[in-house]
């Protein structure tokens, strides 16, 4: 059923436009310029109009069968809006039985596979029982109630489990907590999510997964060790403006529990020996670590009091530091990374130091800019692949480069067995530089020269694939509409950037110019970006009333205020939203549903639900943040 409600959801968008404009209720007022439908009359209430808005109250509130039934005992059936929407109503019952019917078509096909492996699992056991478990996984999805109960207490499923729990077992002693993870304890919980010892051991193992990605970077040939600028005194810092600036007042005491929690997981991690591993300890050392932080614990337990000040923490901390140096010798930047991504992360998932060797990355992801040649790349078995051009880009303006070009070398030296990270950063580089790109496309290879600049990726993209507003402009707005329909418009934002409410300005305008009868506002996948940005995007639709603010626990508010220069007045606005719509998104569909002054109809599923934001505070010279 979670196929088919999804399905739904994406349906269900269109489908209140389309009612919309058929109701009258969000009809824009004709004009001379252009050739719109015009209002229905307005008359005195009636019993009929008393009938309409009953049915339609039902539409709008998604009860798509009580409205069909009242169309269906109503006197005024026969009219021609209510025929319309007893169509459209029909349409969609029909609709839901098509997927009902090939939801049911794919469960069956999951059964065969079900029972094909629990054959060949007799015969000879799967190296891969996670595989096995994901099918029953989609199956369990799909089912009934009682269907899923027999998929639940079958022998073979729990066989699966019990077959993922010593794989789990195996790869943990080796090391290989990603794998125990991904491949292991996640299906596991998926099969049974209320396990209390399950839900323990996935904090656990989460933790070392942590540790164990710190000990792996993927570090490109030119790269220097990523920790040697870490160091302990800006951790201090930070620590001591949390103190002073955290939206609650800080309880330290949690933050030294988690650090000496993380130092003896370190010492765990280390023990499996992983040859991978950036650094090593010796056996004997580990032990006398894993003792020393044992005795600390208890000593810290003794006397954990809370404490709202970060004096004490910060010498917790010290003591931390002072045993490596008499036991593991590991470098102190590693262990002040370690330690600063475990103790923030018990304030919220959000808060984080930006060191200097992840600056870049950083104002990358915030502002959308940086300096490269405009392709987004991927890994396909292994191989580097172009994925997009982006519009308006050196790579686009060159001519040569397509998605699906294979990237055989970089500046001569060859992709093979070159990860993401490092390819990107090769082809990436200061503006006014050139890369030379040895591209493959059908069987024949050629190098391409191609000059480096600043770009600005885009966050307003239309339907067509990869289509966005950073593409020259053009006067063709086709990419911006729902199945070529010049009324009803459709603009996808990905994220909240510097430009974002300036480029969809623009879009809304010229698409309002275009006689706009109905806009679908995207928010799905969309994480957030500039707090500023997402409120300015809302301003856009509204001309009165709150947007966002937001206070500080000192008192100090920001708030913003919608403006009288309202884009598409009158224009029905439906607004798109998942899981994925965090932060920003949730800003916008916030401000544009908001009771007092509702906007848009949300169509979707239940959002992240972040509720927080965050600033951006400079704690030394070197780019740290």
């Amino acid at each position: 059923m979670k196929n088919l409600n999804r399905k739904i959801q994406i349906w269900n968008s269109c489908f209140l436009l389309i009612l919309g404009l058929l109701s009258g209720r969000w009809i824009p007022a004709a004009s001379a310029e252009c050739d719109c439908l015009p209002r229905f009359p307005t008359e005195e209430p009636s019993l009929k109009q008393i009938e309409k808005k009953l049915i339609l109250q039902h539409i709008f509130q998604g009860d798509f069968q009580t409205a069909q039934t009242l169309l269906q005992r109503s006197p005024d059936r026969d009219s021609p809006l209510m025929q319309n929407l007893l169509v459209l109503l029909d349409r969609y019952h029909s609709t839901q039985q098509i997927w009902r019917h090939r939801d049911q078509q794919t469960y069956q096909e999951l059964l065969t596979k079900i029972e094909a492996a629990r054959t060949s699992e007799q015969e000879r056991p799967s190296s891969r029982p996670d595989e096995t478990l994901a099918l029953i996984l989609q199956a369990r999805e799909l089912a009934g109630p009682e269907e899923k109960q027999g998929l639940d207490a079958d022998p073979f499923t729990k066989a699966l489990a019990e077959q993922i729990r010593r794989k789990i077992d195996n790869w943990e002693s080796r090391g290989f907590y990603d794998k125990a993870w991904r491949f292991g304890l996640r299906p596991l919980l998926a099969l049974y999510p209320n396990d209390p010892q399950l839900k323990e051991h996935k904090k656990d193992l989460l933790e070392k997964v942590t540790i164990e990605n710190d000990l792996t970077p993927d570090l490109c040939p030119d790269q220097p060790d990523p920790y040697e600028r870490v160091h302990a005194e800006v951790l201090y810092r930070a620590l001591q403006f949390v103190e002073k600036n955290y939206v609650i007042p800080v309880n330290f005491s949690s933050l030294v529990k988690m650090a000496l929690s993380n130092s003896r997981r370190i010492g765990q991690v280390l023990a499996s020996g992983r040859p991978e591993f950036l650094y090593a300890a010796d056996p004997n050392d580990l032990r006398t670590w894993d003792a020393e932080i044992g005795r600390m614990m208890e000593e810290f337990n003794a006397h954990g009091e809370p404490q709202y000040v970060s004096g004490p923490c910060i010498q917790w901390l010290q003591r931390i530091l002072e045993l490596n140096k008499r036991t593991l010798r590991l470098p102190p930047g590693f262990l002040v990374y370690s330690t600063a991504e475990a103790v923030l992360s018990e304030l919220d998932p959000y808060t984080e130091i930006v060191w200097p060797n992840w600056s870049a990355e950083f104002d990358k992801k915030m502002t959308g800019e940086f300096a490269g040649i405009g392709v987004r790349i991927t890994l396909d078995d292994k191989k580097l692949k172009v994925l997009e051009v982006v519009p308006g880009t050196p790579a686009a303006e060159s001519g040569r480069l397509a998605a699906g070009d294979w990237i055989k070398a970089i500046d001569g030296s060859s992709t093979q067995s070159l990860s993401l990270n490092c390819a990107v950063r090769q082809i990436s580089g200061p503006v006014g530089t050139q890369v030379m790109l040895t591209l493959e496309h059908d069987g024949q290879e050629e190098t391409v020269p191609i000059r480096r600049r600043k770009i600005i990726l885009p966050t307003l993209h239309g339907t067509a694939p990869k289509q966005s507003a950073a593409a020259k402009a053009d006067d063709d707005l086709s990419a911006y509409r729902i199945d070529r329909d010049p009324r009803i418009g459709y603009v996808w934002i990905s994220s909240f950037g510097p430009k974002t409410a300036v480029n969809l300005r623009v879009v809304l305008k010229r698409l309002q110019d275009q006689c706009l009868a109905g806009l679908v506002l995207d928010l799905r996948s969309n994480s957030g970006g500039l707090f500023d940005a997402a409120a300015s995007a809302a301003d856009l639709f509204l001309t009165e009333g709150d947007l966002v603010r937001s206070q500080t626990r000192q008192g100090r508010r920001l708030e913003f205020q919608a403006r009288p220069d309202q884009l598409l007045k009158d224009v029905p606005l439906v607004v798109l939203v998942d899981g994925g719509s965090a932060s920003g998104a949730e800003i916008l569909a916030g401000a544009l549903s908001a009771p007092d002054h509702p906007r848009a109809i949300l169509v979707g599923t239940r959002t992240y639900g972040k509720g927080s934001v965050q600033e951006i505070e400079p704690l030394v010279s070197d780019g740290t943040r």
